[in-house]
């Protein structure tokens, strides 16, 4: 995971329900929200897309709440999820299309981890 950038565990503002499990902990890949991948190489790229703190990219996982999905792919216990979201962080971005990935993992409950967080044009 290093050629993707800090890793950081946060508490969300409120505790969300989604596809009938609660979640109140998220693990998100911040430098690869704001830097995004080289496809490529796979690494970090040098510019950034983004200035999301973990705090906005914790309001976009708000909007899961109730929310019901089936998980793209599955493999050793993670399900993996993308959805299109309009930003819900006040500033320029606020009401634009994004697309989320972000997966749950059975062996640890109460935690959605964000993989990555883009801009659709």
């Amino acid at each position: 995971m290093a050629g993707r950038g800090k890793i950081v565990e946060v508490t969300l503002s409120r505790t969300i329900t989604f596809n009938d499990e609660r979640y109140s902990r998220a693990r998100i890949e911040i430098d690869h929200v704001n830097y995004g991948l080289d496809p490529k190489t796979k690494l970090l790229n040098t510019v950034k897309r983004t200035s999301f703190s973990l705090a906005d990219v914790g309001q976009f996982l708000l909007e899961l709440d109730a929310m019901e999905l089936a998980p793209g792919k599955e493999v050793e216990g993670f399900s993996y999820f993308a959805v299109e979201l309009m930003c819900p962080v006040k500033g320029s971005e606020l009401g634009k299309k994004f697309r989320l990935i972000f997966t749950t993992l059975k062996d640890d409950p109460g935690v959605i981890g964000t993989i990555t967080l883009y801009r659709i044009r």
